[in-house]
């Protein structure tokens, strides 16, 4: 989609449209059936307050949160009440189902200053986003204000007589978005470990966001080969695939040896405890939520993967991208994926800054792993996991 194309979509739902923040809707309109799914389907819309304001909405009322909005004009929403999501379809054209903070970590020529941004590139801060529309402007989809698709100030340029103002902390370009004024791009390395984390998709998917995107899809993909096969004498694809992401032999001996103590590097773990509650071994559990046959993956609480994950937003985020990529659950490189779009980068320059992969293995642990015990002797025996991890696969 052409930048002025999304501009001009945003800018037309915003004033031409009714609409209604409803989490987790990319534009379904509010007819009977889609009151009751979005009325259940997440935490935030099960609220006496939401749920009515849900309930009230008219037939012709189109449901958006802030990066539903993006997606579903990506996937093609068309404002038409007769289809279940507006004329979107999910997971299409290229665009995977993320968060606002996964869209900006896809982005390209992220910046803090806005005295260079465009139209069509995706503003952000933490937990949200919308879209620069141009002459001091975005659209966002917010429960604050109007509770609704609706055109702020970008209070980072000034304000906007007649808008109400936000302050954002990034900017960036999306690469499912084709610019009129393309900037300097990224280099064929850093394109290829994005690649490789799965921040450009699989096939011909992948090959045309980057063709569309400036680059030249063959350099790149040779690149990621070489990456994928340089480091392979270690005989260990998890580390390998953590070394070829760009991560030091500390880092990724520190976040291998809290993988080795949550899960033993098993990717379709599921939590011991839970085995006999839930009557299924991890081959059975894993085959059951592939298959669908089993519906309760996110809500179960039960520790799942190599990083077993238990609360419910890591889990559903898990499952959709597992979706999203074609994988199992249990995919071992989809979670390590999966894993790294989860870190943030301020952790990740932190993890590769580590003098030691015991200082890494403590970083990883608690800042990000989290366990119920962080004591420091958990926090040694993490430590000297990492230390033999280094001795047996660090250069």
């Amino acid at each position: 989609m052409k930048d002025q194309e999304l501009v001009q979509i945003l800018k037309k739902i915003a004033t031409d449209y009714k609409t209604l923040y409803v989490m987790g809707c990319f534009g379904a309109p509010m007819n009977d059936t889609n009151k009751k799914r979005y009325c259940n389907n997440h935490e935030y819309n099960r609220k006496a307050e939401r749920q009515a304001m849900i309930k009230a909405a008219s037939a012709d009322t189109f449901g958006f949160d802030c990066v539903c909005l993006i997606k579903g004009v990506l996937w093609g929403w068309s404002g038409d009440t007769s289809k279940t999501y507006g004329g979107a379809t999910y997971n299409s054209n290229g665009v995977p189902d993320i968060g606002a903070d996964g869209m900006i970590r896809f982005c390209q020529n992220v910046s803090t200053d806005f005295s260079n941004i465009v139209p069509g590139e995706a503003v952000w801060l933490s937990g949200h986003i919308g879209i620069y529309i141009g002459n001091g402007l975005a659209v966002e989809c917010t429960p604050k204000w109007k509770n609704c698709v609706q055109i702020t100030a970008v209070a980072n340029i000034g304000s906007v007589a007649g808008y109400q103002s936000r302050r954002w902390t990034k900017h960036g370009k999306l690469p499912y978005v084709e610019y009129s004024a393309q900037t300097a791009k990224k280099s064929i390395d850093e394109i290829a470990k994005e690649v490789i984390a799965g921040m450009w998709g699989n096939g011909v998917a992948r090959k045309q966001l980057l063709t569309e995107a400036g680059y030249d899809y063959r350099a790149v993909q040779d690149k990621v080969n070489a990456l994928m096969t340089r480091p392979t004498t270690t005989g260990d694809v998890y580390y390998d695939y953590l070394k070829a992401s760009g991560f030091t032999d500390y880092a990724a001996a520190g976040i291998y040896a809290n993988l080795q103590a949550e899960s033993a590097m098993k990717p379709t773990n599921l939590q011991n405890s839970y085995e006999k509650k839930l009557g299924m071994d991890d081959a059975t559990y894993t085959a059951a939520v592939d298959s669908g046959a089993y519906t309760n993956f996110v809500r179960d609480s039960a520790g799942y993967g190599l990083a077993q994950w238990t609360y419910w937003s890591r889990k559903q985020a898990l499952l959709n991208y597992a979706k999203s990529q074609g994988k199992s659950i249990g995919d071992g490189i989809m979670q390590m994926q999966f894993l790294v779009k989860e870190m943030s980068k301020a952790l990740i320059t932190k993890m590769n800054a580590a003098k030691s992969a015991s200082e890494a293995t403590k970083i990883f642990m608690l800042e990000f792993e989290r366990p119920a015990n962080q004591s420091a002797s958990a926090q040694n025996a993490r430590a000297k996991i990492a230390e033999d991890i280094l001795k047996k696969y660090g250069a």
